[in-house]
């Protein structure tokens, strides 16, 4: 019996002309129901066997490795792992891939966050933060939404040992200027280039088509100590804004800062 029920999963299994697909341990149970009856003969012809409800997972996304001009720094890489984040000069380990780890505050909250909520991160000169996040379905289009509705990350005023790129986008460390490059993931308008300390980048949700976000869509945001007015879709180079006094990491204060979100809860 077990020889004959892997039998069956092998054969429905090997049926997919898309070797992409993959199913769930319920869909090759389904399969395996529906093949159940038939002859040996039968499950020897692929194209007797129906695939069941199968799906095709999204394709991982791959983090952007930027090319540097700086001497001494090879490539800009996505800061990554559980890092050690201060807040009001407090530690703590947090997640640096994933917003709602960063900007979440103890309470864990998802996106937007919490309110005002400074990150000091010790980011290494060779690294860029990409936190990815995911608007709530609702959030931009509820009957309690605030019009207009914006928030806005911005380098903190205390701490800021260098310049800072700012952007949001659909693909993981995207910073090429979709001002220039309309190919570009960063989405439009969500891009700020050597930010001085105090310099922001604000999303819309309702009364803007400039860096306007929608619910139900995962971005990320992306910010570093670089200069990314030489970055493309597909390379290009970024130069290390560091200082004298930040020559292997550079302290960055992430703030969460701003906007009409404060309070709101879609219902």
């Amino acid at each position: 019996m077990k020889l004959f029920i892997a039998t069956l999963i092998l054969l429905s299994t090997s049926a997919f002309a898309d070797t992409s697909q993959f199913c769930s341990p319920t869909t090759i149970a389904a399969a395996i129901s529906t093949v159940a009856g038939k002859s040996q003969a039968t499950l020897a012809s692929a194209s007797a066997i129906s695939p069941g409800p199968c799906t095709t997972p999204p394709p991982p996304t791959a983090c952007q490795v930027i090319p540097s001009a700086t001497a001494g720094i090879a490539n800009f890489k996505r800061y990554a792992g559980s890092q050690t984040v201060r807040y009001g000069g407090v530690p703590r380990s947090v997640d640096v891939t994933k917003y709602d780890s960063v900007f979440g505050g103890l309470a864990g909250l998802k996106w937007p966050g919490e309110y005002g909520l400074i990150a000091m991160f010790s980011l290494p000169t060779n690294n860029y933060v990409s936190l990815a996040f995911t608007v709530p379905d609702n959030y931009m289009t509820a009957p309690n939404v605030p019009v207009p509705l914006f928030g806005a990350y911005r380098t903190g005023e205390t701490g800021n040992a260098a310049n800072v790129s700012w952007s949001i986008s659909t693909s993981c460390g995207a910073f090429a200027n979709p001002a220039i490059y309309p190919s570009s993931a960063v989405v439009p308008g969500c891009f700020k280039n050597r930010t001085l300390t105090g310099g922001a980048i604000q999303w819309n949700g309702n009364s803007s088509t400039t860096c306007r976000l929608y619910g139900g869509q995962v971005y990320y945001l992306n910010f570093a100590n670089i200069d990314a007015s030489k970055v493309t879709p597909n390379g290009g180079t970024a130069t290390s804004t560091k200082s004298l006094g930040c020559s292997t990491a550079c302290s960055l204060p992430a703030h969460n800062f701003g906007g009409t979100w404060n309070g709101y809860v879609p219902h």
